[in-house]
């Protein structure tokens, strides 16, 4: 292709048209050609060249601008997922750690976590890649960072919900432990054997440090890039995540700003 776009084939021609125009008006006025006779040609073409000009420009701000909605949408859209990331694990750490943190056999009282508790972090590089020439050109690796701390504390809650499925309660239902009953340390640690309670200690400790972790990374990188897309694109409603009082059941909500 000779040109990159129709935009640049009609301002080449224009400039084109525009040359070709004074070089016939030099070659009338050095032949002694009347004004009268090359004049209003002359007039057309330059019309011709402002007129393509103009549609140029319009056209090129257009574009612009619609370059400008299309980040701006693919922030809000790292935003949100960031939110619904944050939320996900607040309710993990809320409902499922928090209740037995400070238990002493919390290796074992906090449950399984499964089913749509765990959400993971999906998140469009290429269509955030106008970040690089931002004011912090380091925002995509602290996202690459967060989703790379979310995936492998996923895999950690899966490997030990499996491990408290498979092998914790069925040795629980063997020695005939229930709900509610009161079970010293000591006999939940002879019932499951010492390879599986250090293994569940591990894993709980874990748990508990990573899913803390990631409440608390997320909710900066989102503080983070609000501030960024906000000076980046003034004017624009840029997703903003808002802290209620806390109260049971409740995570943060959106709003725009």
């Amino acid at each position: 292709m000779i040109f990159p776009g129709e935009n640049e084939r009609r301002i080449v021609i224009a400039i084109l048209s525009f040359c070709v125009g004074v070089s016939l008006g030099l070659v009338a006025k050095i032949t002694d050609i009347q004004l009268k006779d090359y004049l209003p040609s002359l007039v057309t073409l330059v019309a011709a060249f402002a007129g393509a000009w103009a549609a140029y420009l319009l056209q090129r701000r257009k574009e612009l601008e619609q370059r400008v909605e299309e980040r701006v949408d693919a922030g809000n859209k790292a935003i949100f997922a960031l939110m619904r990331c944050h939320n996900r694990f607040i309710s993990i750490q809320r409902q499922a750690i928090d209740p037995f943190r400070d238990h002493p056999a919390s290796f074992v009282a906090i449950r399984p976590i499964i089913g749509e508790m765990v959400c993971g972090l999906e998140l469009d590089y290429a269509s955030l890649s106008f970040l690089f020439k931002s004011k912090n050109a380091n925002m995509l690796n602290e996202l690459s960072s967060t989703q790379a701390e979310v995936e492998s504390t996923i895999n950690l809650i899966n490997q030990r919900s499996e491990i408290h499925f498979n092998y914790v309660q069925p040795v629980a239902d063997k020695a005939g432990f229930q709900n509610g009953q009161d079970v010293t340390l000591n006999q939940i640690n002879a019932a499951l054997g010492h390879r599986l309670s250090e293994t569940m200690k591990d894993l709980t400790d874990q748990l508990i440090e990573f899913v803390d972790l990631i409440v608390s990374d997320t909710e900066k990188v989102i503080a983070e890039l609000h501030e960024l897309l906000k000076s980046e694109f003034k004017g624009h409603a840029i997703v903003k995540m808002e802290k209620p009082i806390k109260t049971k059941q409740q995570v943060p909500s959106a709003g725009t700003r």
